[in-house]
This record gives C-alpha cells, structure tokens and sequence, in this order.
C-alpha cells in the first residue's frame, strides 16, 4: 500500500510540475505576442507620423511653387506672394528658423502701414515676432507720410466702473472712481447679446442704485457709456 501511495503522490507531482511548466510556457507565449504587437504599433506610428510630415512638407512645397507663378502688378498682391511664400517655406513644412533675408522681407512688409500694404503687414508681424516678440509697429506713425489719420481706441482702467453687490440680487449699485461729468447710461445684457435694462445715471455721481428685482437670475455683461463713448464694462451675476 506504502509502495502504491508513494508511486501516486510521484505521479500527481510530475503531472503538477508538467502543468505548471505548460502555463508558463504559455504565459511567455502570450508576453510575447504582445511584445510584437506593440513593435509593430510603434513602428506603424513612426511610419505613419513619417508620411504626413512628409505629404505636409509635398503639399506646402507644390502650393508654393503655384504662389510662385502668380503674377503681381500692385504692392499689396506683391507683399501678400511674399509673405505666403515665406510662410509655406518655413511654418509650412515645420521649420521653426528663418534666414536672414527671409527676416529681412518680413520686418520691410511688417513696417509698412497696413492701409498702403494690405493684410500681408499683419501677416509678417505675426510671423515676424516669432524673431522678435518684442518689436512694435506705431501704425499712426507709419501711416501719417500718407497722410492717413488711424485713431487708437482710448483705454478704460478696470476700475473704473463696477456693480456692488456682485453677485446681485433684487438691488446693485454702480460704482464709478470719478464723478461723471455729463449723464450716462448703464445697460445689462444677457449671454445672446439682447438688452434687458436700461438705467439712467445722472451727471456728478460716483455711485447710482437701481432694481435687479425684474432680472432672471443668470450672467450678464454690463457696459457704462456717456457722451464720450465708454466709461467701462465688466459681468454682473443675479441671483435669487
């Protein structure tokens, strides 16, 4: 019985040992087929990465030589075919430096006023401050030879208009840092754009109540004008 036992526990360990040796090789098998199928992914991204950066750099190539062939007669077309040109031989094919000449090109049409030299001279700032960010263009100055007059918006502090409570609830308060010195309105406007107050604000105050009582509650974007134009705009919040 002894005998037989013993021959049975030899046979179930070599059955358990043959087993566990069959998983493993399985278990590596299936490692393995992993390991070249993320190969191949790899090798697929490298691949496919490759061809678009080269069909981008074809494209851009064939629609330069097509701006190439087109003739100019006036500054603005000629300054639009360089800058394009400049463009499709750098941005274009994912080249991050220009040559000196190109920078050259670029700062002449940039330094042009924008009504003699069209959009191109927005164009080559844009891609002129790639070189140097910090070069700025007076287009009063550039434009007045020409004799053409371009105004600059008058900037309004922040401060210097707002609305207390915010958010608000049945009643606010416009606050003004100086005493308006002719009448004013402030207007309240919804997210699609549409007014939905009007309040008058008389001459010589520096803050004006008014009722939010009739406004849904929501975000509203809120403008202060006078005579002068804009005195200041910022968001007001009702809440109930």
């Amino acid at each position: 019985m002894s005998q037989a036992f013993a021959f049975l526990v030899c046979i179930t360990a070599y059955l358990t040992m043959h087993q566990v040796s069959a998983q493993r090789a399985a278990l590596l098998a299936t490692i393995a087929g992993y390991r070249q199928t993320l190969s191949n992914l790899e090798a697929y991204n490298t691949t496919a990465m490759e061809l678009v950066s080269t069909t981008k750099a074809l494209t851009a190539e064939s629609v330069k030589n097509a701006n190439a062939a087109i003739g100019t007669s006036e500054a603005i077309e000629q300054n639009q075919k360089t800058v394009n040109d400049i463009y499709l031989t750098t941005i274009g094919k994912d080249e991050d430096s220009f040559t000196s000449d190109q920078a050259s090109a670029l700062f002449g049409i940039a330094s042009q006023c924008p009504m003699i030299g069209g959009n191109a001279v927005f164009k080559a700032r844009s891609l002129y401050s790639l070189i140097d960010g910090a070069q700025v263009f007076d287009d009063p100055l550039l434009c007045l030879p020409y004799g053409i007059v371009v105004k600059s918006l008058m900037e309004h502090a922040s401060n210097a208009v707002s609305v207390v409570p915010n958010p608000a609830s049945d009643e606010a308060s416009l606050v003004l840092s100086l005493e308006t010195t002719e009448p004013a309105y402030l207007t309240l406007h919804n997210t699609v754009g549409s007014e939905v107050l009007r309040v008058f604000v008389p001459k010589g105050v520096v803050r004006h109540s008014f009722s939010t009582a009739n406004i849904a509650p929501g975000l509203y974007h809120y403008k202060v004008l006078s005579g002068g134009g804009l005195l200041g705009d910022g968001k007001l919040t009702i809440v109930r």
